[in-house]
């Protein structure tokens, strides 16, 4: 996919992951609002206010802070000198320039078309980012693909190899003012040629039927470009840079390429734990891991203000905890007011609820209490958020 382009093209070998089908929250908020500006792009209203958007089994209120977000690329897409108007949301197929299979070689462009300058026209790509991590339009691998699709797509006879190309970033939630940059027809044909090799061995690889070139010209590879990738957990290279790291004691020593994937070992070192955590929450504890219950949470107030009075009144510590008729101690001194007033345990939690700390998985090692499971679904229904 063009999407995930910055990543095959530097290691083929990375698309051989078990593909994830769980969307994340954040993806599918984009993907609700891309869904929101191609309607809107179209010609239909913007959702109300409040309402409720959906993609991936994730819902989102559509409160004013996403509409701004949405509003402004939509203000901006409108605001362009189109020429014969605009395309929006467009599957583009890329596989010819590639050298690779149709089915397997596509993305979807967010809008696309020709405008005009004093110059003559220019061809228009334009991508809607709303995520806040800056993406930068030049020599962009997503952003030349879909040019390259659309060109599969136009084959006009004016479009020769000097036919201007402008890419454009749009990110509504780190900036109003869009990201340009300028290109040609040609320099994106000769990118793409470029990307040929990588591809066709990604391709090779998926299938399970690499050349002993393809294997030698692309080992497996580490970098920020990590940071996307399923396969972590089975590269060899990845997990090499992890222990070199991990050793104990371990001086801090600059390191570009450490320095590149930061994010990716961070996030993989998440994903670890969340799977640990996952297996002991369905009864199934790793080997050097027990589950606990961390530190409790904030005491927060069962009853409303008029009880809590009425039951400090009762107790004639209402002066501890209430003042011009507000409640204005925090649940927790109420609690400890009412407990030295002589109230019991069971009701103060009429009054006051204590949650209970959040499921955690430590080493082994870690000198908190285990919680013991005596069956496999005895944590069931239990979250481990």
């Amino acid at each position: 996919s063009a999407s995930s382009a910055e990543r095959w093209i530097k290691c083929p070998i990375s698309v051989t992951a078990t593909e994830d089908s769980r969307s994340s929250e954040a993806a599918a908020e984009g993907t609700a609002l891309h869904a929101v500006s191609e309607s809107v792009l179209q010609g239909s209203p913007y959702p109300a206010i409040g309402s409720t958007i959906s993609a991936d089994g994730f819902d989102f209120e559509y409160d004013e802070s996403r509409h701004k977000d949405t509003a402004a690329y939509v203000d901006y897409v409108r605001s362009l000198p189109w020429v014969g108007g605009y395309r929006v949301e467009q599957r583009v197929h890329y596989g010819r320039a590639l050298g690779t299979p149709h089915n397997l070689s596509f993305g979807t462009a967010d809008c696309f078309g020709f405008t005009e300058d004093l110059e003559g026209r220019v061809l228009r790509i334009v991508d809607a980012k709303f995520g806040r991590k800056p993406v930068n339009p030049e020599r962009n691998s997503q952003a030349i693909l879909y040019a390259a699709g659309v060109l599969e797509s136009l084959h006009p006879i004016y479009l020769h190899r000097n036919f201007r190309v402008t890419v454009t970033i749009f990110q509504p939630r780190l900036s109003r003012s869009p990201q340009e940059w300028h290109t040609t027809i040609g320099f994106i044909e000769d990118a793409v040629g470029r990307m040929r090799s990588p591809a066709q061995a990604a391709v090779a690889f998926k299938d399970g039927r690499p050349t002993a070139e393809q294997v030698v010209l692309f080992p497996e590879l580490t970098g920020n470009h990590c940071g996307w990738c399923k396969r972590k957990g089975a590269c060899a290279t990845f997990q090499k840079e992890l222990v070199s790291i991990a050793q104990p004691g371990k001086q801090v020593e600059w390191s570009p390429l450490l320095f590149s994937m930061r994010d990716a070992i961070k996030s993989y070192l998440e994903d670890l734990e969340r799977y640990a955590l996952d297996e002991a929450l369905r009864g199934a504890l790793l080997p050097g891991t027990k589950l606990i219950r961390g530190k409790a949470g904030a005491a927060k107030l069962a009853a409303t203000d008029v009880e809590v009075r009425e039951k400090a009144a009762q107790l004639g510590i209402e002066n501890q905890i209430v003042k011009q008729q507000e409640v204005w101690a925090t649940p927790a001194v109420i609690r400890d007011a009412f407990y030295r007033a002589g109230v019991q345990q069971e009701e103060i939690a009429k009054y006051i609820r204590q949650p209970e700390g959040k499921l955690q998985i430590v080493e082994e090692a870690d000198p908190r209490k285990a919680i013991e499971s005596g069956s496999a679904n005895a944590f069931v229904g239990v979250s481990r958020a």
